[in-house]
């Protein structure tokens, strides 16, 4: 028991002293998830590989693109499935996407390369380049077996 005046122990008149006020806690965030990768998106369709990783493409939905960056992110897990289902039809000519065709048939090489070749719809071109066109899978399944 102290002499003093005021209600506290401590032997001075003064006023008791307040408790700390504890510092504000902040609330702990609630952790978020991870983004979830879309499935594999093979930009050719079919399980079909690019052959002309180098050449540059136009695709809706992104910048100009090589097709084997294009490729890439597909395999990467970072294009949607309403994006993978319409690339295919944007790039399968370009960047080599069809399976080879051998335009003499019976694989038989092209024997006069700079011969001019027309079809109908279609504009003259080279035998040699006609068959590089093949070979790279720029002629889809249903032109090739429409060449004579």
């Amino acid at each position: 028991d102290d002499d003093d005046d005021d209600d506290d122990d401590d032997g001075d008149d003064g006023p008791s002293p307040k408790p700390p006020t504890p510092s504000p806690v902040s609330p702990t965030p609630s952790p978020t998830r991870s983004p979830v990768p879309y499935g594999t998106c093979n930009v050719c369709g079919n399980g079909r590989k690019v052959n002309n990783p180098s050449v540059v493409v136009e695709v809706n939905g992104f910048d100009s693109i090589t097709c084997g960056s294009l490729q890439d992110l597909g395999l990467d897990r970072e294009i949607s499935e309403s994006e993978c289902r319409r690339i295919p039809d944007q790039i399968n000519s370009v960047c080599g996407c069809n399976p080879a065709c051998n335009v003499c048939g019976n694989g038989r090489p092209v024997g006069n390369p700079d011969a001019i070749v027309a079809f109908p719809g279609v504009s003259p071109v080279r035998c040699g380049d006609l068959e590089d066109y093949g070979l790279e899978g720029s002629i889809t399944t249903s032109e090739c077996n429409d060449i004579p």
